[in-house]
């Protein structure tokens, strides 16, 4: 089914798995700034399989939603400015993915929030941890 942005049709394939169903849910707002970087950046007009896949598992302790695509992907020296401004306070760019981290890191503790991974040319996966039992905190996210 094509998305539709403006006036132009991008065919997107889209993908949501959830893995048994668990008792916490991700912090409001932290897909959506993931999802809006990859129909910006990543994703090709030009492509007919541009592709981008929401999984959200329990792993240990913990939950993880990885967001895989198949756009653009990141040069290794951006990746690492984006890495870096995840975990500056400073006013700048990537304000969408640094607040997602930032608000994940303030509510549940330093080993959450966001991890960046990516190769140009061949997309970007983006992985969100946060703990499973996230009790009222989660509520007032």
């Amino acid at each position: 089914m094509p998305a539709v942005f403006g006036d132009v049709s991008h065919p997107l394939q889209k993908q949501i798995r959830l893995r048994d169903r668990m008792p916490a849910a991700v912090m409001r707002l932290s897909l959506q700034p993931i999802v809006e970087n990859y129909i910006v950046h990543g994703m090709d007009p030009a492509r007919t399989d541009n592709r981008l896949s929401v999984r959200v598992m329990a792993d240990g302790g913990d939950i993880r939603a990885v967001i895989e695509d198949n756009g653009k992907g990141i040069e290794a020296t951006r990746l690492a400015e984006l890495k870096a401004l995840l975990k500056s306070a400073e006013e700048s760019e990537g304000f969408g993915l640094r607040s997602v981290h930032a608000r994940l890191n303030l509510v549940y503790g330093e080993p959450y929030g966001l991890d960046i991974e990516s190769e140009p040319g061949a997309g970007t996966t983006v992985t969100i941890r946060l703990p499973a039992s996230v009790g009222e905190a989660r509520e007032n996210a």
